[in-house]
C-alpha cells in the first residue's frame, strides 16, 4: 500500500513539474525542442531581464518583448521581435526554425518576425542574457550569428551599441512606437550621425528633428542639462576605422538607466529608483521650440528667453523679410557684407582683413569639421582666415578646433554651458560698431545737456500753459466722440471704464486693472500698443507691439470690424482699403477669406499654428495651397510637407474622402487668377460659422456652431492615421490603414532597401524591377511588347499631377501617357480630365471609399507574369478538379467492391456457423 502512494505522489510531482514548465518560466534559452507558447516566459540567468508575451495598453494584440526581471512594478518593455505583425490571439509561439532561424508564429503556423539570418545552421539556441540581449548562437562552437541589439526598437540601454558608417550609410536605429498601444515602427528614429563631427540625431520621417551637438570626447556639448559626469563613466564613441563611428552604454546594467524615443517626438531617460520603488523620469528633448532642428533657419540664432526666439547673427538681415516679420524663419539670414575673399573673387576693392565675433555658451551648429592639427586657439582662428571657405570656429578646451563652411544651420543660445562659437565678417561690421559706441558716447553726453535745458524750459512752460492745456482737452471731447462712432462698430470690453481721445489721433481704452490698449493712426498704420501705467494711470510706455505696416502713410485712417471678421484698414478720402486682417491670417480659415499661393514668386497666404494652447505666436505647422502641377491644400511642419488633400479637379479636392462633396460644391472655390496665382475662397453665409483651424498639435480640423445644441461640432480633422502623413511609404510604395503593416510597394516594384522594409522603415520607398519599353530602347536592349498600366481604384493619387486638358477621353489619356516615355502614370477624372505624373510617385494611400482610379504603367513582362500565374491557377483548378474526381471515382469503386467483400464473407461465416452448428447437434 505504501509503495502505490509513493508511485501516485510521483506521478502527480511530474504532472506539476510538467505544468509549471509549461506555464512557467523556462529559463534563458530556446531551442527547437524547447520553444516558449504564450503565456511562457525565459529569464536571463541572473534575473535581470525577461522575455514573453505581452499587450500593450489599450490593446488586445500579443506580442514577444523583452522587459526589466524583479520589478514590483509594470517596467517598460525595452525591445519587441513581431512589432509590425501582432499575434491575434493567445495561440502564439517563439521557436527555433527548420533552417535555423528564432521566429515568431501565429497559432496557424504563419511566421510573423524572423531572425533572417541568411545562411541556415543547424543545433541554433537563443538565448537571454543578462544585458538583455537576446542572441542566437549556431553551430557546434556556438558562434553569434544574430543579436537583438543590432535591431533595437525605441529602447536604448547598458552595454548596447549603437553603429553609423558616414561611407555606406548603414545605421543602427532606435525607432519610436506608432502610439502608446502600438509597438510598430513610428514617426521617430534616433541615432548617431557621422557626418563632420559625429553627433546623436533625432530625425522625423526622415528628416532631422533635433540633435545633441557634436562629441568632444568625453561628452556632446550641446546637451547643457545633462550632468557631464554622466558622460565619462557611462558612455564612449569609439571610430572603428572602416567608416564606422560607434556610440556604446557602459553603465552598470543594475543601474536600469534607460533611454527612449517615444510616440511623442521625445528623447528621454528613465531609470529604476529602489528607494522610491518606481521610475524615475528626469530629461526628456526637444524641452523648448529652439531645440528644434532648424527652427530660424541658416545663419539665425534661437534663444528661449528672448521675444520673438529667433534673430539673424550680427552682420547678417533676414533673407525673407516678409516670412520673417510673420514669425516664420526657416529661410533663415544672408550676409550683408561680403567677406575679403569674396571682394578678391569679385576684383573689387581688398580692403582690410575679416574678423571674428564671439558669441558665448552656444549650441554650435551642426556639421563641424575637426582641425587636430590646430593645438592653439589662435592656430584654430588663423588656419580659419586662411581658408575662404571657413565661415566660423571653436575652440573647444581638451577636444580642440572646430571650423564651419557653407551654411551655419541650428545655432541656439544656452544660458549654461555650450561653446563659444566666433562668427567671420567683414572688417566693415567692426568699423560700424566701433562708430556706434563713439556715436552712444557723444549721445549720452548730449542727451544729458538736452535733459537739462528741456527740465528747465519744461518747468517754465507748464507754469505759464497750465490753463491752455485744459481749454484744448474740452475742445477735443466732441472729437471723442466722432472718433468712437467711426473707427470701431463693435462691443468695448466690460472692464473698460474710460475712453478719451488724445492728441496725435490716439484713441485709448483704459482697463479696470490698470492695463491700457491704444490704437494710433498718425500716418494710416495701425499700432496695438498694451502697456501696464507706473503709479500714475496718465502715463503710458507706448511701445509698440504689433503694426499693419502699410509702406505709404495716409491721412484719415479708420479701422473698421466686418460683420466677415475681417478688420479692415481705410484711408483718404475716399476711403480705400489699404491693409486687411484676411491679408495676415493665423491659425484660422473663415467664410469670405481668400488663401493664394504664386507658382511663379512663390509668394503664399498661408495659415500658421499657434506654439502651443497657451501661446499664439507663430508655431511649428502651416497650411495654403501648393500651386505645383495641379494645385492642392498643403500642410508643412517646419517647411517640410505633413499633408495634402489631393489636387483640385473642379469641385473638390479628391484626397479627402471624409469630407461631403457638397461642402465644396457650395462653399469653396478655387480659382486661377492668370498670372501664375491660385486663390481658394470660401463663399459660406458667415452666419453659419464654419471656421477651418490648424491647431498646435499638427491636425486641420473642421467645427461649426450649432445652434440646436448651443456648441461648436467637429466633423472633421486631418492627419487621421499614420497613412495621411505624406510620404509614408515612400516612392512607389502605397500606404492601407486596414493592412499591417500598412506599407506595400506597387506591383512591379520591390524595397529599395529591404532591410530597412523589414524593420518598418519605408521612407526610402520602392524601385521598379523591370525597365519600361523606352528604357529598353535607349539602353540599346530588346525592345519587346509594349508596355501597359495597372488599375487601381479607390486610391488617393499621387502629389505634383499634371494636368492635360487637351485628352478628352480616358483612352486618348492612356495612349497620350504611352506616348511619353516620361509618363509613368496617369488617371481620369470624370468632370475634369486627364492627369498625368512623370519622375516617382510619391504618397500613395488606398482608401475605403472615393478617391480615384490609379493606373500604372509596367513592363509588359509583369503582365506576362499574371498571365501566367492565371494559367497556373487555371491549371491548378482544372487538375484539382479532375484529380478529386478521379478519387471520388475510385473511392466509391473501392468502398463497393469492399462492401461486396464483406457481404460475401459475412454470407461464408453463416454457411460455416450453420454447419459446425448440424455438426454440433449430431
Amino acid at each position: 500500500m505504501a509503495l502505490g502512494n509513493c508511485k501516485v505522489a510521483a506521478a502527480l510531482l511530474l504532472l506539476l513539474s510538467c505544468s509549471f514548465s509549461f506555464y512557467g518560466d523556462a529559463g534563458d534559452s530556446i531551442t527547437a525542442s524547447q520553444p516558449i507558447r504564450d503565456p511562457q516566459t525565459i529569464v536571463s540567468a541572473g534575473n535581470k531581464f525577461k522575455l514573453g508575451f505581452f499587450s500593450p495598453l489599450n490593446s488586445t494584440y500579443r506580442y514577444v518583448g523583452i522587459w526589466y526581471s524583479n520589478i514590483p512594478v509594470e517596467t517598460p518593455v525595452l525591445w519587441v521581435a513581431n512589432r509590425n505583425k501582432p499575434i491575434n490571439d493567445s495561440s502564439g509561439m517563439m521557436t527555433i526554425s527548420e533552417d535555423g532561424n528564432l521566429v515568431v508564429l501565429s497559432g496557424q503556423g504563419e511566421v510573423l518576425w524572423s531572425s533572417d539570418v541568411s545562411h541556415g545552421f543547424n543545433h541554433s539556441t537563443a538565448q537571454l542574457t543578462d544585458d538583455g540581449n537576446l542572441v542566437l548562437k549556431a553551430g557546434p562552437k556556438e558562434n553569434l550569428v544574430w543579436q537583438s541589439f543590432q535591431e533595437p526598437t525605441d529602447s536604448y540601454f547598458s552595454k548596447m551599441a549603437l553603429g553609423s558608417n558616414a561611407r555606406t550609410g548603414n545605421k543602427t536605429l532606435i525607432t519610436s512606437w506608432r502610439s502608446s498601444s502600438d509597438p510598430s515602427v513610428g514617426n521617430f528614429s534616433a541615432g548617431i550621425n557621422p557626418l563632420g563631427i559625429p553627433e546623436f540625431f533625432m530625425w522625423y520621417n526622415g528628416h532631422p528633428f533635433w540633435r545633441s551637438g557634436p562629441w568632444v570626447g568625453q561628452k556632446f556639448i550641446g546637451i547643457p542639462e545633462r550632468s557631464t559626469n554622466e558622460y565619462p563613466s557611462g558612455f564612449s564613441l569609439k571610430d572603428e576605422g572602416d567608416g564606422t563611428i560607434t556610440l556604446r552604454s557602459l553603465i552598470d546594467p543594475d543601474f536600469r538607466l534607460t533611454y527612449v524615443v517615444t510616440s511623442r517626438g521625445k528623447f528621454a531617460n528613465q531609470y529604476w529608483s529602489s528607494e522610491k520603488g518606481g521610475w524615475i523620469y528626469d530629461w526628456e528633448a526637444p524641452s523648448a521650440e529652439c531645440d528644434i532642428y532648424g527652427t530660424c533657419g541658416p545663419f539665425g540664432t534661437c534663444d528661449a528667453q528672448n521675444s520673438p526666439i529667433c534673430r539673424c547673427l550680427d552682420g547678417f538681415a533676414p533673407k525673407n523679410k516678409d516670412e520673417w516679420n510673420k514669425g516664420i524663419w526657416t529661410s533663415g539670414c544672408v550676409r550683408m557684407a561680403s567677406l575679403q575673399c569674396d571682394t578678391i573673387q569679385n576684383g573689387s576693392e581688398v580692403g582690410k582683413e575679416d574678423g571674428f565675433m564671439k558669441l558665448e555658451m552656444m549650441k554650435v551648429p551642426t556639421f563641424a569639421e575637426h582641425l587636430p592639427s590646430s593645438g592653439s586657439e589662435q592656430a584654430c582662428k588663423d588656419e580659419c582666415l586662411k581658408n575662404c571657405s571657413c565661415v566660423a570656429y571653436s575652440y573647444y578646451n581638451g577636444y580642440g578646433c572646430m571650423v564651419w563652411t557653407g551654411n551655419l544651420i541650428d545655432i541656439q543660445k544656452f544660458s549654461q554651458g555650450g561653446a563659444d562659437l566666433n562668427i567671420r565678417l567683414a572688417y566693415t561690421e567692426f568699423d560700424k560698431k566701433r562708430n556706434l559706441k563713439v556715436i552712444i558716447s557723444m549721445s549720452v553726453i548730449g542727451g544729458a545737456t538736452t535733459i537739462f535745458i528741456c527740465v528747465f524750459f519744461s518747468w517754465k512752460w507748464m507754469a505759464t500753459h497750465r490753463e491752455r492745456k485744459l481749454r484744448s482737452e474740452e475742445t477735443l471731447s466732441l472729437k471723442t466722440r466722432e472718433a468712437q462712432e467711426t473707427a470701431f462698430d463693435v462691443n468695448l470690453p466690460e472692464n473698460a471704464k474710460e475712453i478719451k481721445l488724445e492728441p496725435l489721433f490716439r484713441l485709448q481704452m483704459k482697463t479696470q486693472n490698470g492695463r491700457a490698449l491704444h490704437l494710433n493712426a498718425p500716418s494710416s498704420k495701425v499700432f496695438v500698443m498694451v502697456s501696464v501705467p507706473p503709479s500714475r494711470n496718465d502715463v503710458f510706455s507706448g511701445e509698440v507691439l504689433w503694426s499693419s505696416n502699410v509702406s505709404h502713410g495716409f491721412n484719415q485712417s479708420t479701422a473698421q470690424l466686418t460683420d466677415d471678421g475681417n478688420l479692415v484698414l481705410k484711408a483718404g478720402l475716399k476711403e480705400n482699403p489699404v491693409w486687411q486682417s484676411f491679408q495676415e491670417p493665423t491659425d484660422s480659415y473663415l467664410s469670405k477669406m481668400r488663401l493664394s499661393a504664386n507658382a511663379r514668386t512663390g509668394n503664399k497666404t498661408l495659415l500658421t499654428s499657434w506654439r502651443s494652447s497657451s501661446d499664439p505666436s507663430v508655431g511649428n505647422f502651416s497650411a495654403g495651397i501648393n500651386p505645383l502641377g495641379i494645385p492642392e491644400f498643403f500642410m508643412w511642419y517646419n517647411g517640410d510637407p505633413l499633408w495634402r488633400s489631393g489636387p483640385w479637379v473642379g469641385q473638390k479636392f479628391i484626397g479627402i474622402p471624409g469630407m461631403y462633396t457638397s461642402v465644396y460644391l457650395n462653399g469653396i472655390t478655387l480659382q486661377d487668377e492668370g498670372d501664375g496665382t491660385f486663390t481658394l475662397s470660401s463663399i459660406q453665409d458667415p452666419d453659419i460659422r464654419l471656421t477651418y483651424i490648424l491647431t498646435s498639435r499638427g491636425k486641420f480640423t473642421e467645427q461649426f456652431w450649432d445652434y440646436e445644441k448651443h456648441s461648436w461640432e467637429y466633423t472633421l480633422e486631418v492627419p487621421s492615421t499614420d497613412c495621411d502623413l505624406y510620404s509614408k511609404c515612400g516612392p512607389f510604395g502605397r500606404c492601407d490603414a486596414q493592412n499591417s503593416p500598412i506599407c506595400r510597394c506597387l506591383i512591379g516594384f520591390v524595397p529599395k532597401n529591404q532591410d530597412e522594409w523589414n524593420k518598418g522603415i519605408w521612407t526610402s520607398g520602392c524601385v521598379r524591377m523591370t525597365s519600361l519599353h523606352c528604357d529598353r530602347i535607349q539602353n540599346g536592349t530588346e525592345v519587346g511588347k509594349e508596355d501597359g498600366f495597372m488599375k487601381l481604384e479607390m486610391m488617393k493619387v499621387p502629389t505634383f499631377a499634371e494636368y492635360w486638358s487637351y485628352m478628352s477621353s480616358e483612352q486618348d489619356c492612356k495612349d497620350e501617357c504611352l506616348k511619353n516615355c516620361s509618363c509613368v502614370a496617369y488617371s481620369y477624372y470624370n468632370g475634369f480630365g486627364c492627369m498625368v505624373w512623370t519622375g516617382n510617385l510619391i504618397d500613395i494611400q488606398k482608401f475605403s471609399e472615393g478617391g480615384a482610379d490609379l493606373n500604372i504603367r509596367l513592363a509588359y513582362t509583369e503582365f506576362d507574369k499574371k498571365r501566367n500565374l492565371k494559367v497556373i491557377i487555371s491549371m491548378s483548378v482544372i487538375g484539382g478538379a479532375t484529380a478529386i474526381f478521379i478519387c471520388v471515382f475510385f473511392s466509391w469503386k473501392w468502398m463497393a467492391t469492399h462492401r461486396e467483400s464483406i457481404t460475401q464473407s459475412d454470407m461464408i461465416n453463416s454457411i460455416n456457423n450453420v454447419t459446425i452448428s448440424d455438426l454440433h447437434g449430431r
